[in-house]
């Protein structure tokens, strides 16, 4: 249907170098709805399995629109990375050297691209930045001049398309052919119009296919937007509803989220978008729900054309001009229905109380940064969903709707009582007052009996919870993450379908309340207390909670565990780091024997209920010799140990026998000497800081097995040497695909690798057949590397080098020396690998 021949064009666009390494822009342009983006998605899904990293980043034009160019930088980077730990102003740097297949779509803006890909030169060898916008003048702007544009289809093609939508098959059935032809040839080959109509058919009769055409018949003179209206037209009621309330509300957010918000409007979600998407009227992206931009045009015009001289007539307002008129001149009435109004805090707005008086229907209002100087007068009895984001009152308004409200969000608000005394709020699910930092104590809950959800993150001033929150049976969801002035001394209370609980950061705390419920056999996650820093334990029957698979309480002052831990079967991922207070004996399963006692940290001599766990972080927790004892291969399935910041000099021997440990942490071990026997499973051992430790003969001692990926032994010294590891797949893959090569050249200064550092003198190890003191260093590869059949372990390159340690010794400034490493060949860039050195 055109596709693959719009593909193969694109290819011949991309390759048509003297080489085929340069880095390729091209441009994919036509009207709205003509399928570029489908084209695109096409390519990427063809070429995509030629490119490690790669990123098809949709919706330009409506993120950059929504969350700004920063948002898009930050997608793109962790798209392509994996990472969130990067900044928008490295996008040339990161990209410098990868071989990188990126797909921009809907670009509409000259600045987006000068954001996410601004020249080639921001890129490696053989990378191809694909955009597809509906200006031409954009690409050229940009120098993009290969550029390719998407033709309406063919009548053929159209008829394929429209016969696989209406009929499942690629050609209509008989009686409807003339018909298909007729629809087809409205559509003017435009994809979009093709899908939505075919959708709208599909399962009609012969009676009603003639009827529709006999209506479209009648707009013959009109745009492409009469074709998708047939399909509007269509909808029942309520499917209308949520489409107009998706186009101007919804487009773009999560559809769980929504979903909450129809079901409190009174509609059926499920139905409804299931309904949208098998007409192709709305989309699934992720998790969000997406809509071309024509079909939320049409939306829009659907809802001008309510009144096109009267705001307040209309049912739904989402443009900031039109809504700041409506509400300061007071043009509302019982048409509307929804407001949106989303103010930049620069921008922020002042109305007077009874702007919202008129507006008796109004049943969603999503506002922010509007001052009130004199209050609110009135709010519509019919709300079933406010937003107003930095609420600028200490109280909700005396007529504040109670009846049908399902969903309150005042994150970042100037309340201090949400409500005082009894208030019936039976509908009521949602309450979110994130970041409200005047909120002093919570309100009674006695009315609310169906609430769901309870959100009090970052309410540093709340004191005190009101004790009927013991009530919510309901209760799924309720976070007081880093409420910071929290103390409860007695909390003993009954959820019994409660799912998340989390009191991190809740440093006043000091006992965990009691949960009680059925639903706490079901809990897979608890980590809802670190960072408590005063709290000392936790309720005893933790034990209760037997699907629990992941325990972290770290940061906080617990000195040892209740009994009932040992009924954690499936416990996988146990945290413990940085427990604050000096630890008395058995910090874990004080019901079994120790090892030894002792002021410090200990474990039991049995570890059999650990035998489930995967990951266990004991670092920082001032361990000393014979802390940890020497049973510890009993937690058979341990594949991460972290030991760091503890004050042993050796590790026990069992470690040794741990069969499955990949991962061994023991950065800033500044005490331990010596590393036994490691398992053959190791993987990575990262011992930064480890100033002790100890070399036999200032040779290596690099802990790695046959089947070794990464080994990472670090010491500080001024004089830094550095021993590169290419793991073992990396390299095999990389002998696999460049087999025919016959020499590999190596250049100096490095940008970065994992390294290992030991004590010698200026001698490079003799085991290192091929040396150089320039800058760089070419290596003749013997017949032997080129044997496609012959496994091969890796190899190692080893760097010499003096650090001028210039550097401000305040103790309040950190240095790091970063070394990026990047192994190119002819076929292109290759992959970028780092190293930090910490100077000591």
């Amino acid at each position: 249907m055109g596709i693959d021949f719009g593909v193969e064009e694109i290819m011949n666009l991309c390759s048509a170098t003297d080489q085929g390494n340069d880095v390729v822009f091209v441009g994919i342009w036509g009207m709205g709805g003509v399928g570029k983006t489908t084209l695109a998605q096409a390519f990427y899904d063809k070429i995509s399995d030629q490119f490690r990293d790669k990123c098809f980043l949709k919706n330009v034009r409506e993120i950059s629109r929504r969350d700004g160019i920063v948002a898009l930088t930050k997608d793109l980077l962790y798209n392509v990375l994996k990472r969130m730990d990067v900044y928008d102003s490295e996008i040339r740097h990161r990209f410098r050297r990868k071989k990188v297949l990126i797909i921009l779509d809907d670009v509409d803006k000259l600045e987006q691209l000068q954001a996410l890909a601004g020249s080639n030169n921001w890129f490696g060898r053989g990378s191809r930045i694909i955009i597809t916008t509906r200006d031409k003048q954009l690409l050229i702007a940009h120098h993009v001049d290969r550029c390719y544009k998407v033709k309406e289809l063919k009548s053929d093609d159209g008829l394929k398309l429209f016969s696989w939508k209406a009929f499942q098959n690629d050609q209509p059935p008989k009686d409807f052919i003339e018909l298909s032809h007729n629809f087809v040839n409205y559509s003017k080959g435009l994809p979009l119009a093709i899908e939505v109509l075919g959708s709208f058919l599909c399962g009609q009769s012969l009676q009603e296919w003639e009827s529709a055409f006999s209506r479209i018949q009648e707009n013959l003179h009109k745009d492409i937007m009469s074709a998708l209206r047939i399909s509007f037209d269509g909808l029942h009621e309520k499917e209308k509803q949520i489409f107009l309330d998706i186009a101007c509300f919804f487009k773009g957010q999560d559809r769980d989220e929504v979903t909450i918000l129809l079901e409190a409007f009174g509609f059926d979600p499920i139905i409804g978008i299931s309904a949208l998407i098998r007409k192709s009227l709305i989309t699934i992206v992720g998790s969000k729900l997406w809509m071309h931009d024509l079909l939320q045009e049409m939306g829009w015009e659907l809802v001008r054309g309510e009144c096109h001289n009267e705001l307040g007539n209309r049912s739904r307002l989402w443009q900031p001009a039109d809504v700041l008129d409506l509400l300061k001149n007071h043009k509302g009435s019982d048409a509307v229905q929804g407001i949106v109004l989303s103010l930049p805090q620069e921008q922020k707005k002042e109305l007077k109380r009874e702007a919202l008086s008129n507006m008796k229907k109004l049943r969603f209002l999503k506002i922010s940064n509007v001052v009130l100087p004199l209050g609110l007068d009135y709010l519509s009895t019919e709300l079933r969903a406010l937003e107003w984001h930095g609420y600028p009152s200490k109280l909700l308004p005396r007529a504040f709707p109670s009846e049908k409200l399902v969903h309150l969000n005042l994150c970042g608000s100037h309340i201090k009582h949400l409500w005082k005394g009894f208030k019936c709020l039976d509908k009521l699910k949602s309450i979110d007052l994130k970041d409200s930092a005047s909120l002093i104590e919570t309100p009674d809950f006695t009315g609310v009996p169906n609430l769901e959800r309870l959100t009090l993150e970052g309410c540093t001033k709340l004191s005190k919870v009101h004790p009927s929150i013991s009530n919510l049976r309901r209760l799924r969801l309720l976070n007081m993450k880093n409420c910071k002035s929290l103390r409860i001394t007695s909390w003993d209370i009954s959820l019994e379908s409660l799912e998340i609980f989390n009191l991190s950061g809740c440093a006043r705390l000091k006992r965990f309340p009691e949960i009680v419920g059925e639903n706490l056999f079901r809990w897979e996650c608890y980590r809802g207390i670190t960072s408590c820093s005063n709290l000392i334990e936790i309720p005893e029957n933790i034990g209760n909670v037997e699907c629990l698979e992941e325990l972290d309480i770290s940061r906080t002052a617990i000195r040892q565990m209740p009994s009932s831990i040992v009924y954690l079967k499936n416990l996988k991922e146990l945290s413990w780091s940085r427990c604050s207070g000096q630890v008395s004996t058995s910090l874990l399963f004080p019901c079994l024997p120790e090892v030894c006692a002792g002021p410090n940290f200990l474990l039991p001599a049995s570890l059999s209920p650990f035998s489930s766990l995967v990951s266990l972080n004991l670092s920082y927790c001032n361990l000393i010799d014979g802390a940890l004892p020497n049973y510890m291969d009993r937690m058979s399935s341990l594949m991460q140990l972290n030991l760091g910041g503890n004050n042993f000099t050796s590790i026990p021997e069992s470690i040794s026998r741990l069969s499955k440990l990949v991962s061994l942490y023991l950065r800033g071990c500044i005490l331990l000497q010596s590393l036994r026997e490691l398992p053959l499973s190791i993987k990575l051992v990262s011992a930064f800081g480890c100033m002790s430790l100890k070399s036999d003969s200032d040779q290596y001692e690099v802990y790695c097995s046959k089947y070794e990926n990464q080994v990472l032994i670090h010491k500080r010294t001024t004089s830094t040497r550095f021993c590169l590891l290419i793991t073992n797949s990396q390299f095999a893959a990389w002998l696999n695909r460049y087999h025919e090569v016959n020499e590999v050249e190596i250049s100096l200064p490095v940008r970065t690798a994992y390294g290992l550092s030991h004590r010698t003198h200026g001698n490079i190890p003799y085991w290192f057949n091929n040396r150089s003191s320039n800058f760089s260093i070419t290596i003749p590869l013997s017949e032997d590397l080129t044997n496609k059949s012959r496994l091969w372990m890796g190899c190692a390159f080893y760097v010499d080098l003096e650090v001028n340690e210039n550097f401000d010794s305040s103790p309040y400034f950190k240095v790091r020396h970063k070394f990026d490493c990047c192994f190119d060949t002819m076929e292109g860039p290759g992959d970028t690998q780092t190293l930090y050195h910490e100077p000591g």
